[in-house]
């Protein structure tokens, strides 16, 4: 009878530690993939903001030449 409560409580704290080890490994791959997803979006907007910021600088005067040359009043 003592056999009986060994294995029976052996089986049971390995299946605890199974079912531990699964909720640990997946809060672990949410956390990673989370972790992924924000720095792939940083470098988004980080490339974002320097197209934006290289547009704003050159599109102004050359929209603004090229109305010049199309758009002029003649005299």
């Amino acid at each position: 009878m003592r056999y009986i409560y060994i294995v029976t409580s052996v089986v049971t704290v390995v299946i605890c530690a199974y079912t531990v080890g699964v909720h640990v490994g997946r809060a672990r791959a949410r956390a990673d993939a989370l972790s992924a997803g924000l720095q792939t979006r940083i470098y988004l907007l980080k490339q974002m903001e320097n197209i934006n910021a290289e547009v704003v600088s050159h599109s102004a005067a050359d929209i603004r030449n090229v109305l010049r040359e199309k758009y002029t009043i003649v005299d």
